[in-house]
């Protein structure tokens, strides 16, 4: 997996530079907001996935399989 400086490391080496730097905070940055939005779910999902998987193998019907691996509770409890 290829890794990125972090936004301090890079702020660290621009001001190393002698460039001028104006500290951004990560909220003014919606898309990395979003992108850690975006991964945090892919992560939920995988797991879910594997959870489904899991209750599957063991001979556990779809929709309950899919219930409990999503924590969806049975209609009208």
């Amino acid at each position: 997996m290829l890794s990125s400086p972090s936004v301090g490391e890079a702020y660290h080496e621009m001001r190393l530079a002698g460039r001028p730097v104006l500290p951004i905070a990560c909220s003014s940055w919606p898309i990395a907001t979003t992108l850690r939005t975006i991964c945090v779910a892919l992560g939920e999902g995988l797991a879910a996935h594997r959870q489904y998987q899991h209750l599957r193998s063991k001979g556990i019907s779809h929709d309950t399989a899919i219930r409990q691996a999503l924590g969806i509770s049975h209609p009208g409890k």
